[in-house]
């Protein structure tokens, strides 16, 4: 039988909610700690979270039939609404821009990471002037439009091409449209050109977190052999042979 104070917290709760069985700060929340849920909370939605005491522990998107039916936007007690997801973003491209300087060394980064970024289920590179999205969760995908628009002004960007796992997509319960094709967009990182192709490439088109890494290698491997194996479109290789003067490099990736 319910304790008259769990009662008290029932009738209090804030809807749409969910209550957590368990304590935990990770960002994504599995089905097995999860609890109840109030009727009204639909997929998709913000829901106030409540831990297993029944005090409120944050906000998040909920949606029961993911993999991760909560992903936690905020530990604090604080609206979650369009000016909060903005001011996200803005904190996103601040920490980019203005304390790692990234567009010094080229027009290719990461813009958005996911839980990294507090913005769990988003994914965001910066090729040139064309953003590359990535989703994970309806509730990012139901408030896509205008965060894209929010970062086309704050980066100068023009153009997106947004992408679902179709898998996620059945399971989220994501029903994604179909991209106008781009065409390769060329980017520059730190005085190398690569090309980016977003219709067969892997994930958002390139591993722009590798970004450091490639820097390293040039710096080793002047006049030297380099075997770059599972070399993808060639970032290493490029990288050794244009910005570290590499004697010869071969690059080897599957032959379908």
């Amino acid at each position: 039988m319910p304790s008259p104070s769990s009662e008290r917290h029932q009738t209090e709760r804030l809807s749409p909610w969910v209550q957590l069985k368990y304590f935990s700060f990770h960002p994504c929340i599995y089905q097995g700690m999860t609890g109840a849920a109030s009727p009204d909370a639909r997929p998709g939605d913000i829901v106030n979270v409540y831990d297993k005491t029944g005090q409120l522990f944050g906000r998040g998107f909920y949606n029961p039939k993911a993999r991760v039916p909560l992903r936690m936007l905020t530990h604090k007690d604080e609206p979650v609404d369009e000016a909060f997801f903005l001011r996200a973003l803005d904190r996103c491209v601040e920490l980019r821009l203005k304390y790692l300087n990234l567009n010094e060394t080229g027009d290719t980064y990461r813009v958005v990471n996911s839980d990294g970024d507090a913005l769990s289920g988003l994914v965001v590179d910066r090729f040139g002037d064309t953003l590359s999205v990535e989703v994970h969760s309806l509730g990012v995908w139901l408030r896509l439009p205008a965060w894209i628009k929010h970062l086309h002004r704050l980066l100068g960007t023009t153009r997106e091409t947004v992408s679902v796992d179709p898998k996620i997509a059945v399971i989220e319960g994501i029903k994604p449209g179909k991209n106008a094709p781009l065409r390769p967009s060329k980017i520059k990182e730190h005085g190398v050109r690569y090309e980016v192709d977003f219709a067969s490439g892997h994930k958002t088109g390139f591993f722009c977190d590798q970004r450091d890494n490639r820097l390293k290698l040039a710096k080793m491997c002047k006049d030297l052999s380099v075997l770059d194996l599972c070399c993808y479109t060639g970032g290493f290789s490029l990288a050794a042979k244009l910005a570290g003067g590499a004697g010869e490099v071969t690059a080897v990736d599957l032959d379908e």
